[in-house]
């Protein structure tokens, strides 16, 4: 949704007249089932991990879902084609690969272009579908996958996995930190775990106790408002000790001034979501993952870890000490900011809203 709503802006910006609607796929065919699909992907991922991996990386198992996964997108499409049933859009766009295979479906009846927008550094089977005109992918390491898998090359482009413009606009740190109210002097630490609150953000916030340095702590726990009770409650519990190195926790639900967060950051805490990790690389905010979720996220930490643009803490007990050695080493710091300089795509929004216009016009 983030990434839809990032070209949604930069298209505006090039072309004011249009007319522009976001469809999440997952609640327009049932609020309920929608939600649903939401929890029992988190369940899984949380509760039965090596199952998701296992599904996710075995390439038998898009066969053996197919005829599941395909009533599934006939039906949403289905549920979309109601809701246009007084006009026909001009282009479909995808930022989720199933709304990919909803576009691909939708393309059959109503003959318009299609663009799939891959939101993480890889790409998975459900992806890639005959009918899909362009694919907007976040490097060149993508589009040699893709080419690979049978997609031809004129149909893919590199742009970038689409952040907010925000991203694109260099903030002094200074100026951030008196604007949400943080020491100046004091090494800052950004913990999130993406829109749903997912990742170990209660045990990283422990774990940081164990930092000598003084520091202060920044908490995103998205739109999991039983996650944000739960760490509120425990930083109120570390800042109450004596003699203790964590000075100031402020800790935030969903917000849409992430970009001002990374800007007043040090280090960023997180697991590898395609979007978080690419906002990370605009803001040249060097990046610790801890456990990654299996599948995507697993492998967006590879391509990170091998770029050298972030670093991987296997274990959540040697976060702490992880985190206080990059925070003292400013050569390692100014290295992983190097890093990203060169990954970042700042204007990967304005890349894509270029390409879908191309097919519109």
């Amino acid at each position: 949704m983030s990434a839809a709503e990032a070209v949604r802006k930069s298209l505006l910006e090039r072309t004011p007249g249009l007319s522009i609607e976001i469809i999440d796929t997952f609640t327009v065919k049932s609020r309920w089932l929608g939600k649903v699909a939401t929890a029992g992907y988190i369940q899984s991922v949380k509760y039965l991990p090596q199952l998701y991996r296992y599904l996710y990386e075995r390439k038998s198992s898009v066969k053996s879902m197919n005829l599941l996964n395909r009533t599934a997108l006939r039906w949403t499409a289905d549920k979309v084609k109601r809701r246009f049933k007084d006009h026909r859009p001009d282009i479909l766009i995808a930022t989720h690969a199933f709304a990919s295979g909803v576009a691909a479906l939708l393309k059959e009846e109503w003959k318009v272009p299609t663009v799939s927008i891959v939101t993480d550094f890889v790409v998975h089977p459900f992806w890639i579908h005959e009918n899909t005109d362009r694919f907007l992918v976040g490097s060149k390491e993508l589009q040699d996958d893709l080419i690979e898998r049978g997609v031809k090359r004129r149909q893919i482009k590199v742009t970038g996995i689409p952040v907010d413009s925000q991203f694109r606009v260099r903030e002094d740190k200074r100026e951030a930190r008196l604007a949400l109210g943080l020491s100046l002097s004091l090494k800052t630490i950004l913990l999130m775990g993406g829109g749903a609150g997912l990742g170990p953000l209660t045990p990283t916030l422990r774990a940081l106790r164990k930092i000598k340095t003084p520091i202060q702590v920044l908490v995103v726990a998205g739109v999991n408002k039983r996650l944000r009770k739960k760490i509120e409650r425990l930083a109120k519990k570390i800042l109450s000790k004596p003699k203790q190195s964590i000075q100031n926790i402020k800790v935030y639900g969903y917000i849409e001034n992430i970009h001002e967060l990374m800007t007043a950051s040090d280090l960023l805490i997180t697991k590898p979501g395609g979007l978080t990790s690419s906002e990370a690389l605009a803001s040249e905010l060097p990046l610790l993952i801890v456990r990654p979720l299996p599948g995507q996220e697993v492998r967006n930490a590879r391509y990170l870890v091998r770029e050298k643009a972030a670093i991987l803490v296997k274990r959540e007990k040697d976060v702490a000490k992880m985190a206080e050695a990059l925070l003292n080493d400013p050569a390692q710091l100014k290295a992983l900011r190097d890093r990203s300089r060169k990954l970042k795509k700042p204007d990967s929004a304005r890349a894509a809203a270029r390409e879908i216009l191309r097919l519109l016009i």
